[in-house]
């Protein structure tokens, strides 16, 4: 009967640890939209008041997104999430860990121009930020 229950919590325990893994993984309801311009690390100089507008921002041909922010030790990852474009509207989804159960996602939307190395955001808040690509 122990070696049951010791069986039944090691499937438990991987079951939960692939949930965890899994947690912040691209959705099926995401569109495979991905506007190649945009692919490579952006760099900022300007800031504004919101939780999702970072210094420098990562997009990737999969639909990856890294935020990531400048810390005493050199540029960090501080978020992770999904992208995609429809004509000029830019959705970034990002995972949100928090002390609510699971994972929440916060869905931010801005339009978006990419003229040679520079990309500019203008949020649903009429803010913007201009980054400049860091790959040309």
């Amino acid at each position: 009967m122990k070696r049951s229950f010791k069986h039944l919590g090691l499937l438990f325990a991987a079951v939960m640890i692939c949930m965890a893994v899994t947690a912040c993984g691209k959705n099926d309801d995401m569109e495979d939209d991905h506007d190649s311009r945009l692919v490579g690390i952006w760099k900022s100089d300007s800031s504004i008041a919101s939780d999702f507008s970072y210094p420098m921002l990562a997009f990737n041909i999969d639909g990856s997104l890294y935020g990531y922010e400048n810390t005493d030790d050199g540029w960090k990852i501080t978020n992770e999430g999904w992208w995609w474009a429809d004509g000029a509207k830019l959705t970034l989804k990002w995972c949100v860990v928090d002390d609510q159960p699971g994972v929440n996602w916060k869905y931010v939307e801005a339009t978006y121009t990419v003229s040679g190395n520079t990309l500019k955001l203008t949020y649903e808040s009429g803010d913007s930020m201009i980054y400049t690509n860091f790959n040309l």
